[in-house]
């Protein structure tokens, strides 16, 4: 009798641990902007991007659950430069659009008020690329303005790890459907420091994120109250 106990008790606890357990695909939008140090007439203005991977829950208790995701993510900014001198003195501007790729990877604690959830927890961000499209307008004092673009694909000047915190809330239908909202604070510096020696000033910038997503949960889901 004990050997057949301690045959079925793993068997129960894994049936037990995967009613617990949901996974799924979800995708979304990002609304994205940075924040810190601003040099000059530098104006960063926030950019829409999108986010798309897949979110694990497990509940642990009855109100609590840990939940992780692995998730491609384009944050970045928009960014305007005014009153600007080029060679041989023209007065111009600067614009363009900067574009950071993500791999994010949010750990969160999960509190679950009947199909209501709530999130806390830390964010890691691991860059895998970048594209900065910058347009510069020259304006001569005769003729037409002098307009050239120019195009960085190079994460030479940016961290490949971004450390921050993640809050968010959402709702998850009966069927499995999840509606969520989350605000994404970066904490660490997005900057690499200048090279020792440089006399050149290096910016201190967080990335800030806010992401509305909807997905869908196979397994464990709630049950009706």
């Amino acid at each position: 009798m004990k050997k057949y106990f301690l045959f079925i008790l793993p068997v129960i606890v894994s049936v037990n641990v995967f009613a617990q357990f949901s996974f799924g695909p979800k995708v979304g939008i990002n609304y994205s902007n940075i924040t810190g140090t601003i040099f000059y007439n530098y104006k960063p203005n926030y950019l829409i991007g999108f986010n798309a991977g897949i979110f694990v829950d497990f509940k642990s208790a009855d109100v609590f659950s840990f939940h992780s995701e692995l998730d491609y993510s384009i944050k970045g900014y928009k960014y305007n430069i005014n009153g600007l001198f080029f060679y041989p003195g023209y007065p111009g501007s600067m614009s363009g659009t900067n574009t950071l790729k993500y791999l994010d990877i949010p750990i969160l604690l999960q509190a679950n008020v009947a199909r209501f959830y709530f999130q806390t927890g830390p964010l890691i961000s691991l860059l895998i690329g970048e594209s900065n499209k910058e347009t510069i307008t020259q304006n001569p004092p005769t003729g037409s303005p002098i307009v050239k673009t120019y195009t960085d694909v190079s994460t030479s000047g940016f961290n490949v790890v971004d450390i921050g915190a993640a809050l968010g809330v959402g709702y998850q239908t009966k069927s499995g459907i999840d509606f969520g909202v989350r605000a994404n604070f970066g904490i660490s510096n997005i900057n690499k420091p200048a090279p020792k020696g440089s006399t050149n000033s290096v910016p201190t910038n967080n990335n800030r994120c806010f992401q509305a997503s909807i997905g869908y949960a196979f397994g464990g889901k709630k049950k009706s109250k």
